[in-house]
């Protein structure tokens, strides 16, 4: 699920070229993939035939809190030499806890996915009982992933600092084979047709791992040069092209995969990848660029929301079905999409900013 805002240091003055090669206090297009991510997973819930390989919004969310919290930890490395890992992982629970908390007590326990594992439970089949908190799985899987990443960037440190080789080297080289050895066993276990796959955080966290690769690669990948290499022909620039790309893979994956594809194999590289390639293009231009998309008002604040919308939309279905008898028609669907928007703003306002400022 969603993390903090990316957060760089901002410049005053100089030129626009040596502006532009700093690190970005706010990404919009990262917003942006949020509001993408918990629409598609959203929709997928209330009303399955609308976006029905919409559960590929998880791994979207992955990818994203990968590169986010990757960022931070490595920014931290460079500028102070060493991880606070205390404050670290205060930080995460400040992020994450409270508001889940709201939501459902079971969430402290950060052992959802595993429970789910062992009781085999086959999220994505229709005529599977669900409970009104199964989908805190994924809140379990980037807890467990917060408690090991760090010691992963502390090893780097380490190695860098009894070498020649930069933290990052080492980073990439550690994110790189965390990406290759999940993702092998990940395609393993879906041969297998184990439907634990789906939920153990040994077959995800490759996707938390590309998002945290980007970051160990970001001073290569994600500058901005205003120069004409950007751009293709017709003013069009190479970045928006490839932000394109990056949409159309995801949006091919939340309305062609449905619950019979293979998953989170290899499958998951086609939205993982989109995301990830859209994190790369970063701030786009030219005739194609995304911005007008990326910028409207309500996608923003959909994302800023999306941590507390996905933690609310799935309780309010189940209410719903309980109350009714049945799953939501479309318009039903609607209604309810709505009620979870006021539910997550409120959650947001007054529980997730409050408590994200405490120390």
């Amino acid at each position: 699920m969603p993390c903090m805002s990316h957060n760089g240091t901002s410049t005053r003055g100089g030129s626009d070229r040596t502006r532009s090669a700093q690190p970005r206090k706010f990404l919009p297009e990262v917003q942006a993939l949020r509001a993408i991510a918990v629409l598609a997973v959203v929709a997928w819930h209330f009303h399955p035939k609308t976006a029905p390989g919409g559960f590929v919004g998880v791994d979207i969310f992955f990818v994203i809190s990968g590169f986010l919290i990757t960022s931070k930890l490595l920014r931290d490395a460079e500028t102070h030499g060493k991880i606070n890992l205390a404050e670290f992982w205060a930080a995460r629970i400040r992020r994450i806890m409270p508001a889940a908390t709201v939501t459902a007590i079971a969430s402290l326990l950060s052992v959802v996915n595993w429970v789910l594992a062992f009781d085999s439970v086959d999220y994505l089949a229709a005529d599977n009982a669900p409970t009104a908190f199964q989908h805190y799985w994924s809140l379990s899987v980037e807890e467990q992933f917060y408690v090991v990443w760090p010691l992963i960037v502390v090893a780097a440190i380490w190695l860098a600092r009894r070498t020649k080789l930069s933290l990052r080297a080492y980073a990439t080289i550690l994110f790189s084979a965390v990406i290759v050895s999940s993702l092998g066993w990940t395609e393993f276990q879906v041969r297998s047709s184990d439907p634990a796959a789906y939920f153990v955080t040994t077959t995800r966290v490759w996707e938390l791992a590309l998002g945290g690769l980007i970051a160990a690669l970001a001073p290569y990948i994600l500058k901005v040069d205003p120069g004409r290499r950007q751009r293709v022909a017709g003013g069009v620039s190479w970045r928006s092209l490839l932000a394109l790309a990056g949409l159309a893979a995801m949006c091919w994956s939340i309305f062609v995969y449905t619950q019979e594809t293979p998953f989170p194999g290899v499958t998951a590289l086609v939205p993982v990848v989109g995301a990830a390639v859209v994190i790369i293009a970063g701030r786009t231009s030219g005739p194609l660029s995304l911005n007008w998309l990326v910028d409207w008002a309500p996608v923003q604040w959909v994302g800023k929301i999306s941590f507390s919308l996905y933690l609310w939309h799935w309780p309010v279905f189940m209410v719903f079905v309980q109350i009714v008898g049945h799953k939501p028609y479309w318009w039903q669907a609607v209604i309810l999409v709505l009620v979870s928007l006021v539910f997550a703003h409120l959650s947001w306002r007054f529980v997730e900013e409050p408590v994200r400022r405490w120390k």
